[in-house]
């Protein structure tokens, strides 16, 4: 019964994930709010390298931008259902079979489990963070499709500076046996995947530079959402730091073991999906006049309800399961202690381990 009430949330979620593509269409061609704008050039937009940002313009209109956007998600998220190591529909046959543990054998079903747990844990540090006084501020709201085009665009600009050129570079100089373009350009590609290939075994202390990388990175990744703010200040504030710095770490670990294509679609989970829901409700609620100031409609307020619902149940049934494991481990240690002692006080102990 656990094993199905994981698996039905994180099925349903990538059935959520998939229909945005259809909302994200209709939102910016056909209806009434994108059809002014497509034509329009977008604004600038932060591209980030080794952490660092700069703002350039593309010049390009909303509607290509989003047209290349769906095509090189829609290929990310086809990608992600038929690997790493096992297809979606295989990863839910084995978890059924075998326990949760084996959900981790596939991109989809990792990120469909992850995104609604992380949500509800940086909704909760959020609120704490508005009682105790810490503004965590908001997105500046420009035109809306300008603003949906551009944190769209940020999971491809956001994980190549700071996952892919920070994470990726410095794991290939410090970790690979036999660095060379080829070798580098696959450990950029998947960390994990290209070192195993490469014979290179993670020991405890390469293991605690990687961890640094990925604290380093999410740092920076966190400062860099209070960086950018208008002339009067709008924007992300303080607390936005604390958010996004775990939602980096999360990112970071995704990335070394799912691949650019995994942390590309977490935080995409964060950014599109979401944003999807939000901009097809202002586009079908004619009274609200604009998206800015409206919280949700009908669809985007019930994508909220289920990420807190799913996010609470993958949680509980995550934890429960880590409970059991160490339990089972810490049962089984104590098997072997005793038993071993049981043999050393066996009369024929001595004799026996003379041979």
């Amino acid at each position: 019964m656990g094993r199905i009430a994981f698996i039905l949330p994180q099925l349903f979620t990538v059935v959520l994930m998939i229909v945005s593509f259809g909302l994200g269409v209709y939102t910016v061609y056909l209806s009434p709010l994108g059809a002014p704008s497509i034509g329009q050039p977008l604004g600038a937009i932060p591209i980030f390298f080794l952490g660092l940002g700069q703002s350039i313009s593309l010049g390009t209109s909303v509607g290509l931008v989003f047209a290349v956007l769906f095509a090189l998600y829609a290929i990310l998220v086809g990608v992600a259902i038929v690997g790493p190591r096992q297809t979606l529909f295989r990863t839910v046959s084995s978890v059924l079979r075998h326990g949760v543990d084996s959900a981790l054998g596939n991109t989809m079903m990792f990120v469909a489990s992850v995104f609604p747990a992380l949500s509800l844990i940086l909704i909760a540090i959020e609120k704490l963070q508005d009682i105790a006084g810490i503004p965590t501020g908001n997105l500046v709201e420009m035109d809306p499709m300008m603003t949906f085009a551009t944190v769209s665009i940020a999971p491809i600009t956001e994980e190549i500076g700071f996952r892919m050129t920070v994470i990726g570079l410095l794991a290939s100089a410090i970790l690979t046996r036999r660095p060379n373009l080829m070798q580098t350009l696959r450990v950029l590609w998947h960390p994990s995947k290209a070192l195993d290939a490469d014979g290179t075994s993670v020991d405890s202390q390469r293991r605690k530079i990687l961890i640094a990388i990925v604290v380093f990175s999410s740092l920076t990744f966190g400062l860099a959402h209070v960086a950018f703010k208008t002339d009067s200040g709008e924007g992300w504030q303080i607390g936005k730091v604390t958010t996004s710095s775990l939602a980096g770490i999360a990112l970071g670990y995704t990335y070394i073991y799912y691949g650019i294509t995994g942390a590309i679609l977490l935080h995409w989970s964060f950014n599109y999906f979401i944003s999807a829901y939000h901009y097809f409700d202002c586009s079908v609620i004619p009274e609200a006049g604009s998206c800015i100031g409206l919280n949700s409609g009908l669809t985007g307020s019930f994508l909220e309800n289920y990420i807190l619902a799913a996010g609470t149940i993958t949680l509980v049934i995550t934890c429960t399961w880590i409970l059991m494991r160490f339990t089972s481990v810490g049962r089984s240690a104590k098997l072997l202690r005793q038993s071993k002692k049981n043999f050393s006080e066996h009369p024929l102990s001595n004799i026996l381990q003379s041979y």
